[in-house]
C-alpha cells in the first residue's frame, strides 16, 4: 500500500518533495526580497499576509471548481506546474517585475496542491486505512518543512537563486512521481 512505486506511495513522495521546495521559497524569501528588492522585515511580513489571503480565497473559491473541472489528480499537477513556473521566474527575479507574477504562481499553486493532494490520498488510501494514511502525509509534510529550510537556506548562501532553481527540480520530482497517478471518479 505505502510502497514508494505503488500510487499512494508515489504520492507521498510527491507531498515530501514538494513540501521541501515550497518550504525553501518560505525560509529564503525574507532574504530574497532583501538582497532583490530592498524589502524590510516589515514588508516582507505584509507580502507574507497578502499571500495567506490570496491563499485562502485559492482554497476556498478555486479548488472547488479545479476539482470538478480537472478531478484531484489533474488539479495536483497543474499545481504543480504553477509552482514550477513561479520558481522559474524567481530564479531571474531582480526586481518587482519577477517577484509579483512569481509569487500569484506560487501562491495560486500551494493553495490548489494542498488540498488536492489531500484528495488524492483519500482517493488512494483504503477506507479503513484513511486515518492512518492521512497521518503519514501529515509527517512526511512535515518533514519537508523541516528539511526544505535547512537545504535552502545552505543554497542561498551559495548562490541567490539556488533555492529556486531547487524548487524547480523537486517541481518537476513531483510531477514525475504523480504521473500515472489515477483516481476513478467516485473517488475523485
Amino acid at each position: 500500500m505505502l510502497a514508494p512505486s505503488s500510487p499512494l506511495g508515489r504520492t507521498l513522495v510527491a507531498a515530501l518533495v514538494l513540501a521541501i521546495g515550497f518550504s525553501g521559497f518560505e525560509s529564503t524569501f525574507g532574504l530574497l526580497g532583501r538582497d532583490r528588492v530592498g524589502l524590510t522585515v516589515g514588508s516582507v511580513g505584509l507580502v507574507f499576509a497578502g499571500v495567506g489571503v490570496v491563499l485562502s480565497v485559492v482554497q476556498v473559491v478555486v479548488v472547488k471548481r479545479a476539482v470538478a473541472a480537472w478531478g484531484a489528480v489533474g488539479t495536483a499537477r497543474r499545481a504543480v506546474v504553477a509552482n514550477l513556473l513561479g520558481f522559474a521566474v524567481l530564479v531571474p527575479a531582480t526586481g518587482w517585475w519577477g517577484l509579483v507574477p512569481a509569487l500569484v504562481l506560487l501562491t495560486l499553486g500551494q493553495g490548489m496542491l494542498s488540498p488536492s493532494l489531500s484528495t488524492v490520498v483519500s482517493g488512494l488510501a483504503p477506507a479503513d486505512r484513511r486515518g492512518a494514511v492521512f497521518g503519514v502525509q501529515q509527517a512526511v509534510a512535515a518533514g519537508g518543512r523541516i528539511v526544505g529550510p535547512l537545504v535552502a537556506l545552505g543554497l542561498f548562501g551559495v548562490a541567490v537563486p539556488l533555492p529556486y532553481v531547487a524548487g524547480v527540480v523537486l517541481a518537476v520530482c513531483g510531477l514525475v512521481a504523480l504521473g500515472g497517478v489515477r483516481l476513478d471518479a467516485a473517488a475523485a
